[in-house]
């Protein structure tokens, strides 16, 4: 039989193993071993919330359609394109003639010998050939088509202009091609919604956002006096990363385990991501109402769907309006129930007006203001051999 090995490191096994009784010994692995587990748990926990952000598919009812879109229109010196094409192009983005003295984004006028346009740029999706910001440009037509291009500068507190492509007419979208789920969301970086958007949510939805870790019990104290108060269910109590956590790994069956499940992912998730990592993925959840058999989900689509504009020029009454039905938008839609909405838009404001985000002035005025409703639909399925291609092909 071979003897072991003796070294320094048996040795301080040996005076361990007699410094510690075999109990606290096995309480001691039991703990490691715990410690372990929870390690393992939480990476794989942080390693599935990072790639759910990434890949912008974050769990049930988050799907994203498909948009088509035709090619854009270069407006360059020597193209071969008239006077009376242009304006055709023009009509099937949506640009209307004007008569004032420069022409805004979406607009054109008459000029001697040509056009002048407000071209709008592009920014819905990634696109190879530049964005390109909002600018203005005249266009003058010859016997041969375009003679000349005249860039006239962008607009202020919109984009730059850009310099480094040709001017163009942007794609124009001419097809949604949805998924079995029938939801239509668009993803928006927070970089793009508009503060006064954000402070509307955050009030009306949760006060405290950017100082609890997940869990607010104040709010949870305050919404249960309200809800007592009122006799009925007048306030939640959730925060807003709870919300998003019962979007991402939750059902919407109530009870006391889903709600524990729901507390301790919310903890997770606010150590996993930064606030305004989260107030993003919240403002991409929330399902925001029905248009016919589609859902509209996130606030890109809201926008569109209730006011027909980018969520970019959302102002303070619409920004009111869209927090406001968040807990119940097809019964408060404004569609239906303009009187609710009013009410949903009047609370928004006050709630505001309580945090400091706007005046009592502000808030009149945009309380007093109409609703602005503008039904925008998908649009329809122009070019119904294109996308029939691309519906096979996925």
């Amino acid at each position: 039989m071979i003897p072991p090995v003796w070294t320094p490191l048996t040795e301080l096994k040996q005076r361990l193993r007699g410094l510690l009784p075999r109990r606290r010994r096995t309480g001691w692995t039991v703990l490691v071993g715990l410690v372990v587990l929870a390690g393992a748990v939480w990476l794989s926990f942080t390693a599935r919330v990072t790639a759910l952000r990434e890949m912008r598919t974050t769990g049930p009812g988050w799907s994203y359609p498909s948009r088509l879109y035709s090619a854009d229109v270069p407006l360059v010196e020597g193209a071969r394109l008239f006077a009376d094409p242009l304006v055709r192009q023009l009509a099937a983005r949506g640009y209307r003639r004007a008569t004032g003295r420069a022409a805004a984004p979406g607009e054109y006028i008459a000029v001697p010998g040509g056009l002048e346009i407000g071209l709008r740029g592009f920014r819905a999706t990634d696109d190879p050939a530049g964005h390109g910001g909002p600018e203005r440009v005249r266009v003058v037509f010859g016997r041969g088509g375009i003679a000349t291009i005249e860039r006239r500068g962008g607009y202020r507190s919109l984009a730059a202009p850009d310099l480094a492509h040709p001017p163009r007419l942007e794609p124009v979208a001419f097809a949604v091609v949805l998924d079995s789920l029938r939801v239509r969301r668009t993803w928006l970086p927070l970089a793009r919604v508009p503060r006064v958007v954000q402070d509307a949510v955050i009030a009306s939805e949760d006060r405290r956002f950017r100082q609890h870790l997940g869990l607010d019990l104040r709010s949870n104290a305050r919404a249960l006096f309200v809800n007592v108060a009122a006799g009925g269910v007048r306030q939640g109590g959730s925060t807003l990363t709870q919300q998003l956590a019962r979007g991402l790994f939750l059902g919407r069956e109530r009870t006391l385990p889903r709600k524990v499940a729901e507390a301790g992912l919310a903890v997770g998730l606010e150590l996993a991501l930064s606030k305004d990592e989260i107030l993003e993925m919240y403002l991409n959840s929330v399902y925001w109402g029905q248009d016919g058999g589609d859902g509209v989900a996130g606030l890109a689509e809201a926008s569109r769907h209730y006011f027909g504009v980018p969520a970019e020029s959302l102002s303070l009454a619409q920004a009111a309006l869209l927090s406001g039905i968040i807990p119940g938008p097809n019964a408060l839609s404004p569609f239906r129930r303009p009187n609710l909405a009013r009410r949903a838009r009047h609370r928004v404001l006050q709630d505001m007006v309580e945090l400091g985000r706007i005046d009592s002035a502000a808030a009149g005025r945009a309380d007093r203001s109409p609703l602005w409703l503008h039904h925008q639909p998908p649009p329809a399925d122009r070019f119904p051999a294109a996308s029939g291609f691309v519906r096979d092909e996925l």
